[in-house]
């Protein structure tokens, strides 16, 4: 991976990381649900804990994505977009129905937490394609 596949990526995760803040956030819809499906109250913070977290997983998950980028020598648009989905359903859709299974959360998580992520790598594949 050359150094402005890295730049890219880490861009990308920074970006993707800024829409987890809005996404989540209190004043939008998504993040009212969000804490609405988990019974916490309405005013409630993101712990910062969970903020670092979530920006170390965007950036492995960006790294990942601009080494496959790379490594496959992607540049058409559809290309992007497959491999957006194919790591959407691969990475986000088991880990999150597992946990909503075995923790017994309300399914509308799949869909808020997993629009997030698709979003995510569609910003991932957006940036790559575009640089």
């Amino acid at each position: 991976m050359d150094i402005l596949t890295l730049f890219i990526s880490v861009v990308a995760a920074v970006v993707a990381q800024s829409l987890h803040l809005l996404w989540y956030s209190t004043a939008t819809g998504m993040g009212k649900a969000w804490r609405t499906a988990l019974k916490k109250k309405a005013d409630a913070k993101i712990p910062t804990k969970m903020s670092i977290i979530s920006f170390t997983s965007l950036v492995v998950s960006s790294l990942i994505y601009g080494f496959f980028v790379s490594s496959l020598g992607m540049s058409a648009g559809i290309d992007f977009v497959i491999f957006t989905v194919l790591m959407f359903i691969a990475f986000t859709i088991p880990s999150k129905v597992m946990s909503v299974i075995f923790m017994g959360q309300p399914r509308r998580l799949i869909l808020i937490d997993g629009g997030f992520y698709l979003i995510a790598y569609a910003l991932f594949g957006l940036a790559h394609y575009l640089f």
